[in-house]
């Protein structure tokens, strides 16, 4: 069997070539390297804006602008990842739907502290850390998948990526 290695450039080719595709499966390097360049990129752009002060509103606007450019590519290529280890790749959509949501909702204490109601402040404030520990434990499971070799050989969604 020949399995081929993928470097950073031919990662991050693929990553935005199949920026668009649900099936089949991703390997590893498909995956962390894009994100490592992605981290390098966002954090260079922020440097540079910070150095040349740029206004924080700017700053802010930009990086949304970078975050909503790699989302579907991110999102896919997740899928993707999960599909490598024999799990759907729907198990991607909480990910960034429970991302998305703790974002809306970032500081449930926020809420709670505005509520004249102590039974519904209370319920805020307990809805929040289980949300928390929910995302935790999810990123938990989710980092454990994206690092773990992909299985060998066909499965169900498709060919094994580093024999094709």
């Amino acid at each position: 069997m020949n399995r081929t290695k993928m470097g950073p450039i031919e990662a991050y080719k693929q990553y935005w070539k199949n920026a668009f595709k649900l099936k089949g499966r991703s390997r590893r390097a498909e995956y962390w390297w894009p994100m490592l360049i992605n981290f390098i990129i966002t954090v260079g752009i922020a440097w540079l804006m910070g150095v040349l002060g740029i206004e924080y509103k700017i700053i802010m606007t930009i990086s949304t602008i970078l975050s909503l450019i790699i989302f579907i590519p991110d999102l896919t290529v997740t899928y993707r990842r999960f599909q490598d280890n024999g799990l759907s790749g729907r198990w991607a959509y909480p990910l960034f739907a429970l991302s998305l949501f703790n974002t809306l909702l970032q500081d449930p204490q926020k809420y709670a502290l505005h509520s004249s109601n102590d039974t519904i402040s209370t319920i805020i404030t307990v809805v929040g850390v289980l949300l928390v520990i929910i995302i935790v434990m999810y990123v938990l499971f989710s980092l454990y998948t994206m690092i773990k070799e992909g299985e060998h050989g066909p499965n169900e969604y498709g060919e094994d990526p580093k024999e094709i």
